[in-house]
């Protein structure tokens, strides 16, 4: 594999071109955490190497007038625990560009929940850079940089050569995509986090002895097959009763717990890791912390290594082959572990894995904004646009959901009954079913149709999951005398 070597301000990140696979240091990402430091993070610091007292030092000595704000947005906005904090700094860090500005990197749609909190935070990261003099910090520390870096090219260049072999070339078709791998020299030591947002990928590493290179393996492979598990969603689903097994497992975390094409993909890495290591403890081992379906896809890449086709071919031919009565059968006499297996192993905070949102989705965000602020003309016909646009049938239902509402605001009952019946036959989530129900029955009461409106009233009722004020509105509406809807 060939490197090439672009430049990135003050120094160069190092690319592995043919898979967009990128390691890198950021500005942002120092002036953010610098910041952190500043307000109050603390965690660590002990055991963290030399750069990150020297920081903090400099910028105490700079007292920069906006420090008091930066402390009593810290002091007001605590976080549940250390690892939180960092993790949404860390977030900060991926989501904002490059000095001076810090702006975000993406629309305000796209950008990740667990940042969209911070936005006072994030302004007063223009003047804090300027006052604490961080761009002369940051080139001060570039041998530093450098030289981690180095330390890394290697390792990760032969991590991602391997795992492209293994999988044949998995990364055509998704054109668009990177993985990225960055280190944050100011936050507590030894720390590995994810995330995915959208189409980019990244894993976040703190000062540590460890390169974290299986870390690293874990998350790129989770970059190529998350992917396949999203796009083949619909056939997994008609397998996702084996997570009522999956539920027993005390280890299992979120989101493996409730989503099954995430829980199907991780299985999937963690057989192909034991494959790889010629490890076949480690399929025990995933199996007794939740992992179910561990056993059965190290049981298809036997089959997979024969054959010539690449991963991104021969998974729908495994999810195919997935039987749930045979899975049913093998797992009926596992006992899952309830202490973690592997104490020593560091501990990787995973965050919430970001949903890789089809076209569909996008539009009806959009289109949600423009309700929200009235804009019914707008966002009818984004709403319709969505419709056309490639997404799954949970996407399409919430926006058939939002034409039924513009159809209610504009007091064109006919047409919110057609919009809301088409929610509910395009797999609309449980909130949406359960309103969609309820409304239904409200338009049936304002055509004075009692006998109808109560069957929609009790469906609404019954939906498993419903929200409590859509389970409230329709057992208020059927203890009171019909009312048209406003």
């Amino acid at each position: 594999m060939t490197l090439r070597f672009l430049p990135l301000l003050l120094f160069p990140a190092i690319v592995f071109a043919a898979d967009q696979t990128k390691l890198d240091a950021t500005e942002a990402m120092f002036t953010v955490m610098a910041a952190a430091n500043a307000a109050g993070y603390d965690a660590g610091l002990n055991s963290s190497p030399e750069i990150r007292t020297k920081v903090r030092d400099a910028v105490l000595a700079a007292n920069p007038p906006v420090l008091r704000e930066l402390k009593a947005w810290y002091y007001d906005n605590p976080a549940h625990d250390k690892t939180a904090d960092l993790s949404r700094f860390i977030s900060l860090g991926i989501s904002v560009a490059d000095p001076p500005d810090f702006v975000w990197t993406k629309r305000e749609n796209d950008i990740a929940p667990d940042v969209r909190d911070m936005d006072n935070f994030r302004i007063l990261l223009p003047r804090f850079y300027e006052q604490a003099h961080i761009e002369d910090l940051w080139q001060k520390f570039q041998p530093l940089v450098e030289e981690t870096l180095a330390r890394y090219q290697e390792p990760i260049a032969r991590t991602v050569l391997e795992a492209n072999a293994y999988l044949r070339n998995p990364t055509y078709g998704f054109l668009g995509r990177q993985f990225s791998v960055l280190v944050d020299f100011l936050g507590a030591p030894n720390q590995v986090q994810t995330r995915s947002y959208g189409d980019d990928f990244f894993v976040v590493l703190t000062p540590s002895a460890d390169l974290h290179v299986s870390d690293i393996r874990h998350a790129y492979f989770r970059y190529l097959l998350d992917p396949l598990a999203i796009k083949y969603g619909m056939q997994l689903r008609e397998k996702e009763s084996l997570l009522d097994i999956a539920e027993g497992a005390p280890l299992l975390r979120e989101p493996y717990r409730s989503q099954f094409d995430l829980l199907a993909s991780e299985c999937l890495i963690k057989a192909i890791e034991s494959r790889m290591l010629k490890n076949p403890s480690l399929v025990n081992a995933a199996l007794r912390e939740g992992y179910i379906l561990t056993p059965f896809f190290e049981e298809q890449l036997k089959v997979y290594e024969k054959q010539q086709d690449s991963m991104k071919l021969f998974f729908p031919v495994m999810i195919q082959a997935l039987s749930v009565r045979r899975e049913i059968k093998r797992l009926e006499d596992v006992q899952f572990a309830k202490e973690p297996l592997e104490p020593d192993k560091p501990k990787v905070a995973v965050a919430p894995a970001e949903p890789v949102l089809s076209q569909s989705a996008k539009t009806v965000a959009e289109a949600d904004d423009y309700y929200k602020k009235r804009d019914l003309d707008n966002a009818a016909h984004l709403y319709q646009t969505a419709l056309e646009q490639p997404g799954t049938p949970e996407d399409h239902a919430k926006a058939y959901f939002g034409i039924a509402h513009v159809a209610l605001m504009q007091k064109d009952p006919e047409k919110a009954d057609l919009m809301f019946r088409k929610t509910l036959e395009s797999s609309p989530d449980a909130d949406r079913r359960a309103w969609s129900c309820y409304y239904l029955g409200a338009l049936s009461d304002a055509a004075e149709e009692r006998e109808e409106a109560v069957k929609w009233y009790q469906k609404a009722i019954a939906v498993e999951g419903a929200p409590a004020a859509a389970v409230k509105s329709a057992r208020s509406a059927l203890e009171k005398p019909p009312q048209a809807v406003k």
